[in-house]
């Protein structure tokens, strides 16, 4: 479970407001067309071990300060863990509009 504190919470919202909108603020839309044109052949599931290590570095994402640094910690990533951190990313997006009734703006 990705935990985040009290402060964060507010940059998270913004980022998923925003995200909700279209606007990807953390990514290049050019990235995000490569990652999720990918073919589902090379998209295999993690193992747990893998899974924790992404939601390790969500953490760390979030716990970055400012977006001009979230932005740096994710072009530091490799390319298939920057691949899974922005699928964990809409999948966090995903289900906070499903939670919020946000069906009509989904991804």
């Amino acid at each position: 479970m990705i935990e985040i504190t009290e402060d964060q919470v507010k940059q998270v919202e913004y980022l998923l407001s925003q995200s909700k909108h279209g606007n990807h603020v953390l990514f290049a839309p050019e990235e995000l067309r490569r990652v999720f044109l990918k073919p589902k052949t090379e998209n295999q599931p993690l193992e747990t071990k893998d899974a924790e290590r992404i939601e390790s570095h969500i953490e760390r994402l979030l716990a970055q300060p400012t977006l001009g640094q979230k932005r740096a910690y994710l072009e530091r990533l490799d390319r298939r863990t920057f691949e899974w951190v922005v699928r964990t990313y809409f999948n966090i997006l995903e289900n906070n509009l499903l939670e919020n009734g946000g069906s009509e703006l989904r991804h």
